[in-house]
């Protein structure tokens, strides 16, 4: 890993927090000595009676963005950079179990990695990989810190949004259980950055994968569970609404409408959901992003719609003109269904 940045502060953290004796660092060569050890000799020593200092030999050998980083003699026993792609291995250490100087150890050990790692990120191209395993490490974190512990906001600044259009997307905080603070602190970041990206102000590194698309795609229903309050997702629906230059771009579509229609019922959110409606019904003309009903869900929200703004004459319009094709495409699909069932009955009558 090319030093650049910040480089050199894992390893005179590490430095300062795992030296030892003469006789601690005959000890822990001599561990060394008694086989190639691995991974999960190193989780052994740390559920262990052994002293301090080895335990956080062993957790800066699992949690450093790169080896060479240690300060002490450690034996590879893979070809890897780290071991960092251990993350979520059932027999790896849980967090919430280490001792509180242990995890105090690891938090910083993650902060320091992770800054050493956005420093190389343009020079490397496996940066963006190793920080996506230390944000699910920080979000371990999040869940078990008080929100307003200073450690939780020293991790919480250096997990990764900064690239939402690729590598770090923003559903697996929102979809935590942990504190809404953070939640809603990492939704108003990942709004700065799409309205930096779509005022020209930056430019993704994913130029392919756009910042807006990639959002809208992860808040709508059909991404999975939101395990985050329904004045959240308001907030999300409203920024996207808001944005200039929206027009035919089909960030919403007529399946995830039904859901995000149910999501936001309630009087407090009617005008959102006319402004969601009249985007999607309207305002997307194009030959691929036309509003179209399709199955009976969308025929229910289209009748929905239709009951609850009727007084807007253009959206009452276009939802009676979509109803009366979907109610020619459902006639014409029931007679083909019928038409092939009778075919099929014709042939299993000559093989009966």
């Amino acid at each position: 890993m090319k030093k650049v940045g910040n480089a050199g502060l894992v390893h005179d953290f590490l430095s300062d927090h795992t030296t030892s004796t003469r006789d601690g660092e005959a000890a822990w060569k001599s561990w060394l000595d008694l086989k190639d050890q691995e991974w999960r000799d190193l989780v052994i020593l740390i559920g262990s009676d052994v002293r301090g200092e080895f335990k956080k030999r062993a957790l800066a050998v699992l949690f450093a963005p790169d080896l060479r980083c240690l300060p002490f003699e450690w034996r590879e026993d893979v070809a890897s950079e780290n071991y960092l792609f251990l993350q979520g291995n059932d027999d790896l250490i849980t967090i919430s179990e280490l001792s509180r100087e242990l995890r105090d150890f690891v938090a910083e050990l993650i902060r320091l990695g992770a800054l050493e790692l956005v420093a190389t990120r343009e020079h490397d191209g496996r940066a963006d990989r190793f920080l996506c395993y230390y944000n699910r490490y920080i979000l371990d974190f999040l869940k078990i810190l008080p929100k307003n512990d200073p450690m939780a906001e020293k991790l919480f600044s250096v997990y990764q949004l900064g690239d939402i259009s690729g590598h770090h997307p923003i559903h697996p905080i929102l979809n935590e259980d942990i504190p809404r603070k953070w939640k809603k602190r990492a939704v108003a970041r990942t709004h700065e950055i799409i309205l930096a990206e779509v005022k020209d102000q930056s430019k993704s590194r994913a130029p392919d994968r756009k910042a807006l698309r990639c959002y809208v795609r992860e808040i709508t229903p059909s991404s999975g569970c939101k395990n985050y309050g329904v004045k959240l997702f308001a907030s999300q629906v409203e920024f996207v609404l808001g944005l200039p230059g929206i027009r035919n771009l089909a960030l919403f579509d007529g399946f995830n409408l039904c859901s995000m229609l149910q999501i936001l019922s309630g009087d407090q959110y009617r005008d959102l959901r006319h402004r969601l409606a009249r985007y999607v019904v309207l305002e997307n003309t194009g030959e691929f992003s036309q509003y179209e009903i399709y199955e009976k869900d969308t025929k229910r929200s289209a009748e929905a719609m239709l009951s609850e703004f009727a007084s807007d004459q253009e959206l009452s319009t276009a939802l009676r003109k979509a109803l009366v094709k979907a109610k020619k495409h459902f006639q014409e699909d029931a007679k083909y269904r019928s038409s092939q069932e009778i075919k099929e009955q014709a042939v299993l009558s000559r093989m009966a």
